[in-house]
């Protein structure tokens, strides 16, 4: 909705903040809201992004972080299918 900026700022931010608890909940949802905040300029970091948030939620068996992370890169493969599909 045009609030890109916003959306990175606050993520980074967030990231910062939660980095700085150590909690790795946290942390795995602060890059969650970066990748998604990363979503329509950069698709490819944002994947990696929230690859890392599952994978750090999965060392503290949090399934629900890590499976928001798993949806958010499906909208991703889906995006990229679509856009794909609209090109040829």
């Amino acid at each position: 909705i045009g609030l890109t900026d916003h959306a990175r700022a606050a993520g980074d931010r967030s990231l910062e903040l939660a980095t700085g608890t150590a909690n790795p909940t946290a942390i795995s949802w602060a890059r969650v809201g970066v990748g998604m905040a990363e979503l329509a300029d950069d698709p490819a970091r944002a994947a990696r992004t929230l690859s890392a948030a599952r994978r750090l939620a999965r060392t503290v068996d949090n399934r629900w972080v890590g499976q928001m992370a798993i949806l958010t890169i499906h909208t991703i493969i889906q995006k990229e299918h679509q856009h794909l599909k609209t090109k040829s």
